[in-house]
């Protein structure tokens, strides 16, 4: 998610660049297939992607936040419950 946020900022910041002959046909890949969009409508296409990306960004890293806690929760209480008879962090 982080790289696709990151993608669409590289994207608008291209549009930027073109100038007025080039920006009247983008081509855009939507899915499998390429659609045409004008400047304007592509940094419009481009910012609604962004924010809906952003949003489920941000909704997947407070859940991943809430599982974090949640599993060092059990943790404590599994370790409390078994001590040094049980290994439960992931080995790296």
């Amino acid at each position: 998610m982080k790289t696709l946020v990151e993608n669409i900022n590289e994207a608008t910041d291209e549009v930027l660049l073109l100038d007025d002959e080039d920006s009247a046909s983008i081509p855009c890949r939507i899915g499998s297939c390429f659609v045409h969009f004008n400047s304007d409508s592509l940094n419009e296409h481009l910012e609604a992607k962004k924010a809906s990306t952003e949003t489920v960004l941000a909704e997947k890293t407070s859940e991943l936040e809430t599982i974090t806690a949640e599993m060092e929760r059990i943790k404590k209480v599994l370790y409390g419950k078994f001590g040094d008879q049980i290994n439960l962090d992931a080995e790296e």
